[in-house]
């Protein structure tokens, strides 16, 4: 599946509809991005942008629009994952796995759990 890359405030959108799995109305959407402090409208034109990239269905239930992703959370990660192994670490499992580990303070159970991982991704 080859996806385009989303703006920040899209993905935050799509993030918003992955994570409540069901169609929202705009104003139920509007609830969750208040520390945006977007408009009303911005969130309609974010929405109107998913829908042609289609990211998003739109369901119209009289008045009401409701939105659904039509993208899946896994898919989209796997293409942005692709897409950061391949442009920003070249195709390097050790360049990524080196940056992680350099950011993050790995705990003993972290360590075991991705040695079970590469024990299980070698057989």
């Amino acid at each position: 599946m080859n996806l385009k890359r989303l703006p920040e405030s899209e993905l935050e959108i799509m993030n918003i509809l992955w994570q409540q799995g069901k169609p929202l109305k705009t104003s139920e959407i509007a609830e969750f991005c208040q520390d945006n402090n977007w408009t009303m409208s911005t969130i309609q034109a974010l929405l109107a942008r998913l829908y042609e990239r289609n990211f998003v269905i739109l369901k119209k239930e009289g008045r009401l629009k409701l939105y659904e992703p039509l993208v899946k959370e896994e898919d989209y990660k796997s293409c942005e994952t692709e897409w950061f192994m391949t442009k920003v670490h070249n195709n390097s499992v050790k360049s990524l796995v080196t940056s992680l580990i350099d950011l993050t303070k790995l705990s003993k159970s972290d360590i075991d759990e991705l040695e079970e991982i590469l024990k299980k991704a070698g057989k």
